[in-house]
């Protein structure tokens, strides 16, 4: 019996990080562990790959690691 082969589908993940404090922010960095599929009962084939990353508009390495540098008081930034 063929498997069926479904297309890839990208999609998004983003985080908003907010300094909420009166200093700066210095050096943050936000690391993500490999996506885990913990339950697949039909046996799919599954396979994950970053394809692109920004940070608010301007594109960056594509990574598991984001660098958001400094962020002053009140400061927000968004990374995809």
């Amino acid at each position: 019996m063929a498997q069926t082969v479904e297309p890839v589908v990208p999609f998004s993940l983003a985080v908003m990080v907010m300094n909420k404090g009166y200093g700066i922010a210095r050096a943050l960095k936000l690391t993500s562990g490999q996506p885990e599929i913990i339950e697949n009962d039909k046996g799919l084939l599954i396979a994950f790959k970053i394809i692109g990353a920004k940070m608010g508009m301007n594109p960056i390495t594509p990574s598991l690691t984001v660098d958001f540098g400094d962020i002053t008081s009140s400061q927000t930034k968004t990374a995809q």
